[in-house]
């Protein structure tokens, strides 16, 4: 059976299931029970990989706090971005990791609690190199942004007039597409940020946790709310004039 026969009987499609396989993503407990009856699994097979998928779920948080905080869970998302070519995110309480500069990135990592120097260092590393993929053509990436998290200030006002100034400059290429919500506009109130791979995968960085949501109901669901708060949000142009004047304050 291709991958693309197993994701149509299993109602999902062939990126989730090639996720699922090559190890990227676990799949829900719902799509695990789908994929496979859709193998012809038997009642043991599938209540031995439900029972360890269950053991997964309920220790995957420990680890990931202590180890994965800005070292490991920053090599995951990583993969994720280099597997996509359209990356679309909202931000709501900080500059996103793609568009940050070092100084930046130095100070919210710092605000993290339980780092060592050594694991604000490789933090720091691995996120610049996560940004060279912004510069490959055949990638797309939109990002929606809090003007809290704009605001939001780290380090001294350098930091600051550096990083709106980085932000200026990567809005004026034409695969990135930076808006911002001000903070006077209505719009939806969510407890987290989100990103979302293509059209098939959203990602979710939590306190203790990474969440991935890869059922397609819910996926469309994200993809909605994003368009909800592109509407929102002010043009690319309005929105680079914005960052403009908060740069201008900061001298």
């Amino acid at each position: 059976m291709s991958g693309r026969e197993a994701a149509e009987l299993a109602g999902t499609d062939q990126s989730t299931i090639s996720r699922v396989e090559n190890g990227h993503i676990r799949p829900s407990h719902e799509l695990l029970t789908r994929l496979l009856t859709t193998y012809g699994a038997t009642a043991a097979i599938k209540e031995g990989l439900a029972s360890e998928l269950t053991e997964l779920d309920v220790g995957v948080s420990s680890w990931r706090w202590l180890e994965e905080r800005k070292g490991p869970r920053q090599i995951y998302v990583r993969d994720l971005e280099r597997e996509a070519l359209r990356r679309r995110g909202y931000h709501l309480d900080v500059i996103p990791g793609l568009l940050q500069t070092a100084a930046y990135a130095e100070e919210v990592i710092r605000a993290s609690p339980t780092i060592t120097p050594e694991q604000v260092s490789e933090g720091i590393a691995l996120r610049m190199e996560r940004q060279n993929i912004l510069f490959e053509k055949q990638r797309s990436f939109s990002f929606v942004i809090t003007e809290y998290a704009l605001r939001r200030p780290f380090g001294t006002s350098e930091t600051m007039r550096t990083q709106y100034e980085r932000l200026l400059h990567l809005g004026t290429y034409p695969t990135i597409g930076l808006m911002v919500i001000p903070l006077w506009v209505p719009h939806p109130v969510l407890p987290h940020g989100f990103t979302i791979f293509d059209d098939s995968y959203v990602y979710i960085d939590t306190v203790t946790k990474p969440v991935n949501v890869i059922e397609t109901p819910e996926v469309k669901s994200y993809i909605s709310i994003y368009e909800d708060l592109v509407e929102t949000a002010l043009p690319e142009t309005e929105s680079l004039e914005l960052i403009a004047a908060l740069a201008k304050d900061t001298d």
